[in-house]
Formats: structure tokens, sequence, C-alpha cells
């Protein structure tokens, strides 16, 4: 299961960085949060990964309050595992959000 997630996971990524889905819209993640689901919750680093690029792709599909909540959620994961370098990349993703979710 372990090798679906993260080929799930890059698919996702993938999808969103090289433009195959429009900015504003939700690509197929439904596949990705079913692996996440079904993975041991002891495989906090790649739970981590995950929720992360989760958390990436809502905030790309302009919907920031659950990129928030997604970001965060990696985020503890993350620390948890001790993948301080993850922690760094997810926190971005959080920043970013934030930044989208600002009302002036």
């Amino acid at each position: 299961m372990k090798s679906l997630a993260r080929a799930l996971n890059d698919r996702v990524h993938a999808t969103a960085q090289f433009g195959m889905v429009a900015y504003g819209e939700l690509g197929d993640v439904a596949p990705l949060e079913a692996a996440l689901r079904s993975l041991d919750p002891e495989e906090r680093s790649l739970r981590a990964r995950l929720t992360g690029t989760l958390a990436e792709t809502y905030w790309f599909a302009r919907q920031p309050a659950r990129a928030v909540s997604l970001a965060t959620e990696a985020i503890t994961l993350a620390e948890s595992a001790g993948e301080y370098q993850q922690c760094a990349q997810i926190s971005l993703y959080l920043a970013l959000a934030h930044l989208q979710h600002l009302r002036i």
C-alpha cells in the first residue's frame, strides 16, 4: 500500500505543478485521500507527505480553509516523525493558504 500511496502522491503533485489542472480547480484527489485513510497511523512520515500534498492541492484549488487544516495536520505529523525538512516545505503551503485567505 505504501508504494501505491507514494505513486498517487506523485501523480497529484505533478498534476498541479505542471498545470494539468486549472488554477482554482480541484484535481482528482479522491484516490490519494483513500490511500491516506488506509495507511497505518504509525507511518507518520508518509502520512505527512501525502497530507502536505493535499494541502498544496487544496491551496491550488483556492480552498484555503481546507489547505490550512491539512497543512497544520501535516506539520504535526512531520514534526512527530522528525522530518524537519518536510516541515519547512509544508510550512510554505501553510503560509500560502493563510495569504490566500487574507481579506482586506
